[in-house]
């Protein structure tokens, strides 16, 4: 039986004082996440997707402070964790601690992006591309891949 980690663990910032944006982060992550499983045959573990609906329908905290542990727990089990870089990504507690996290545990880290290549509102023209937020230090090479 094979115990190499199969998961990769998708963060993402999420928390704001608008609850539209939080809402379009979760929407933006959860498609993401269904592309690269569909698409890149990932096995794919989005903490936001997974916890979002149990803090809004359990009336439990939104806030990365009370899930953390959790995170935690759910990065220990993954081969890698991909960085979805929504604007605010660099700011948000949560992907800045997540990140520190999976480097402790030697975890691969990639950060992707979004483009739209037509209409920004069809989920048709979604692309995702891996690239170095810090070209500076060489992170990894980028590629992209095509979701449709």
């Amino acid at each position: 039986m094979n115990h190499d980690p199969e998961l990769i663990y998708l963060a993402c910032p999420y928390n704001h004082k608008d609850p539209d944006v939080r809402e379009r982060r979760f929407r933006t992550v959860s498609m993401v996440a269904g592309a690269l499983m569909q698409h890149g045959g990932h096995k794919i573990f989005s903490s936001i997707s997974h916890t979002h609906p149990i803090a809004i329908h359990g009336m439990l905290p939104l806030g990365f402070e009370f899930w953390q542990e959790y995170d935690k727990a759910i990065l220990r089990c993954c081969k890698a964790i991909f960085v979805l870089c929504l604007e605010g990504w660099m700011d948000s507690v949560g992907v800045k601690a997540e990140v520190e996290y999976a480097k402790q545990l030697n975890l691969e880290i990639k950060y992707l992006y979004i483009t739209y290549s037509d209409d920004p509102d069809s989920d048709d023209s979604m692309e995702l591309e891996f690239m170095n937020p810090y070209p500076e230090i060489g992170l990894q090479d980028s590629y992209i891949e095509e979701v449709k």
